[in-house]
């Protein structure tokens, strides 16, 4: 299986909810990089851990759609739209029953026997949080 089939695994698990496939082509050592919110997981289990008392707590039906790959040898870039029905807190924040529809890109890094050694996630915070309604759309500069 290549670089590419296996992060498109990891999306494909995270959307089952099927954890166990999901960390199968990670590194136990791995780390994990959520660039928005500058949070480092260290392992497959606190990747497992975070998706599922953040994203899937506040978004119980997100998934990854529309997703490109970008096959750059020993790195694949990812780029998605998360989507989901916040039906959960969201951090502090309360459920606002609204839907997210939001650009994402993630870069995973592979060892030469294809087990994904790091990764980073990159998206926008305030488009989020506008479309929650948690916040006003920003005035333009």
């Amino acid at each position: 299986m290549s670089n590419l089939d296996n992060h498109r695994t990891v999306h494909e698990a995270f959307n089952r909810r099927d954890w166990t496939a999901l960390v199968q082509n990670f590194a136990s050592d791995a780390e994990y990089t959520d660039q928005a919110r500058g949070v480092v997981l260290k392992g497959p289990q606190e990747l497992v851990d975070y998706l599922m008392s953040n994203w899937v707590t506040a978004f119980s039906d997100s998934a990854v759609a529309e997703v490109g790959y970008i096959d750059g040898g020993d790195h694949v870039v990812a780029h998605f739209t998360g989507t989901g029905t916040n039906d959960g807190a969201f951090g502090p924040m309360p459920r606002t029953t609204r839907r997210i529809y939001t650009p994402f890109c993630e870069i995973m890094r592979f060892n030469a026997v294809g087990q994904i050694i790091s990764g980073c996630l990159y998206y926008d915070q305030v488009t989020i949080l506008v479309q929650l309604g948690h916040m006003e759309v920003p005035p333009e500069a």
